[in-house]
């Protein structure tokens, strides 16, 4: 497996990690280091190799389609790896390098299998660094479509995460039904059918887990809590994840005078996410819909908060909205309108008995969503390939 970030830190990778392991492949994953660190590591029943890059290597990242330092760097360090361990297939996380796979499958037969976390043409195009002077020339430069219609293509099986996701790749691209299967950022079980810490709670508590940039709608949210100040004294807002550079919540919360009504509580280990989850009386995800990507897809968030039985916000995206109204299981709100936001908030906390009901169904429907069971394809299409 490539992974272009540091690990382990990353929820998904791990739980496929195990559920590969449990089925009795042997694996290993290339990831990379800010610091100086041991080549090769042994963790957990699989390997872990890292190489440091250098700040300036990491930026090079950004322009990965037009200046051949990034794959230069990465085709030497899998190179490396090939040298000691020829690999049956090479698992990418991600869009960038997947140009990497195809060169592997077409110079030494080996299966590439492409894992695609998100829509990423959609996706990059809005983040906050392609969105500076000197983003936007890279964008300009990058033509993401292309490179993901060539790779895609080529990939002997492709991951998506929903459904909707998987049709606009068959539609958009022209893929292969068969070679692509789609596996949801479910929760697990083991994980998330624990006992509650039985913590004691102040205030009412709203609670989001996850980055913290411009594409996730907590502006919004910020700017609801002067409005629900009178309403609801003890309302606090409890921040899970890292900030952006770009997006700072406390800097426009004191803006707004509710500094105060703010628990920002960094990035906290995933494992610990049930208990955080529990903190809360509802949860929320309200991004801008205005991807083609946000309205296809239902964040890991959503299936986390439901696990642990909170009733859940979401904004106008389509297919986290259509998933919330059907399971009733939470509000959908004008994510550009804080006083829709106000008024979902004041809704619940007047109503215990429609947040309770909301609670109860989230309850019955999350066993079918399970990571467990939506791994299964995966492990399948591996077990598969061997014979």
């Amino acid at each position: 497996m490539l992974l272009e970030r540091v690990f382990p830190e990353d929820e998904r990778v791990e739980k496929e990690i195990a559920s590969l392991l449990d089925a009795g492949h042997e694996l290993r994953i290339a990831t990379y280091s800010f610091s100086e660190s041991e080549f090769e590591e042994s963790f957990s029943g699989y390997t872990i190799y890292r190489k440091r890059i250098s700040p300036l290597m990491y930026k090079f990242g950004a322009a990965i389609l037009f200046l051949p330092f990034y794959f230069g760097f990465w085709k030497r360090y899998l190179d490396r790896i090939y040298r000691q361990w020829k690999f049956d297939a090479i698992h990418i996380h991600d869009l960038p390098l997947a140009k990497l796979g195809v060169a592997y499958k077409k110079k030494y037969g080996v299966r590439f299998v492409a894992d695609q976390h998100e829509l990423y043409s959609s996706w990059i195009v809005k983040n906050a660094h392609y969105n500076t002077l000197i983003g936007k020339l890279v964008s300009m430069l990058s033509n993401w479509d292309a490179y993901e219609r060539n790779s895609l293509r080529q990939a002997d099986l492709v991951c998506t995460v929903e459904e909707p996701l998987r049709a606009i790749y068959l539609d958009k691209y022209g893929l292969d039904p068969e070679k692509i299967i789609v596996i949801p950022n479910t929760p697990l079980r083991t994980m998330y059918q624990v006992a509650s810490k039985q913590e004691a709670r102040e205030g009412y508590n709203l609670f989001y887990c996850g980055g913290m940039d411009i594409l996730r709608g907590l502006d919004t949210v910020i700017r609801a809590l002067p409005l629900l100040r009178e309403d609801i004294p003890e309302i606090r807002l409890i921040l899970v994840g890292r900030k952006s550079k770009h997006f700072d919540p406390m800097v426009l919360a004191d803006s707004l005078g509710v500094g105060d009504l703010l628990d920002f509580r960094g990035w906290v280990d995933y494992r610990e996410l049930p208990h955080e989850i529990d903190r809360s009386d509802l949860c929320f995800f309200t991004p801008p819909a205005d991807r083609e990507e946000i309205h296809n897809t239902i964040a890991t968030k959503i299936y986390q908060y439901m696990a642990r039985g909170k009733p859940v916000i979401v904004g106008s995206a389509r297919y986290m909205k259509t998933f919330v109204e059907k399971y009733k299981i939470g509000l959908t709100v004008d994510e550009q309108q804080p006083e829709s936001f106000a008024d979902a908030i004041r809704k619940l906390y007047r109503n215990p008995a429609l947040s309770g009901q909301m609670s109860d169904n989230a309850l019955k429907v999350i066993n079918t969503f399970y990571w467990e069971e939506t791994i299964k394809e995966l492990v399948a299409y591996y077990r598969d390939s061997e014979d």
